[in-house]
């Protein structure tokens, strides 16, 4: 794909007729855009997937796997390759159920959870000793508005 200069974006657009000053204007402002602000992925990442997952399971397992689906927010597609990834890794388990299959979490799983949360709270440490001067997440400037 070829990369075009504003005013020929704009030309392409219809919207060449803009007078030079509100071009100008326009260029100023893409200028000084905080590109902090813009949340790059919004998508979980594997790793999310699977924390999220593990935490419904230890929380309300033995559970059926359309409770999960619905409780960690997931499609099919992703559930049934994340609750593979778990059983191959021992995380969480299956049993045989007359309605269906329950998955129950393990102690590997218990495991994983509770070493993520010993890194959550390390993280949260450092950063509340971190100096209040420097620069703010989005998630704290959306809260100052």
């Amino acid at each position: 794909m070829e990369k075009r200069g504003l005013h020929e974006t704009l030309e392409i657009l219809n919207i060449s007729d803009l007078e030079e000053e509100e071009k100008r204007d326009v260029e100023m402002e893409t200028d000084h855009f905080d590109s902090s602000l813009v949340i790059r992925d919004a998508k979980r990442s594997k790793l999310e997937r699977y924390l999220d997952i593990l935490k419904v399971v230890s929380e309300f397992g033995p559970i059926r796997r359309t409770h999960v689906l619905y409780r960690a927010n997931l499609s099919w597609n992703e559930l049934r390759e994340s609750l593979e990834t778990l059983e191959k890794a021992e995380a969480i388990t299956e049993i045989p159920n007359g309605k269906g299959t329950l998955y129950k979490i393990t102690g590997t799983g218990q495991s994983i959870l509770s070493h993520y949360a010993g890194i959550q709270s390390s993280l949260s440490k450092a950063n509340s000793t971190k100096d209040t001067t420097t620069s703010y997440s989005i998630w704290d400037r959306m809260s100052k508005t």
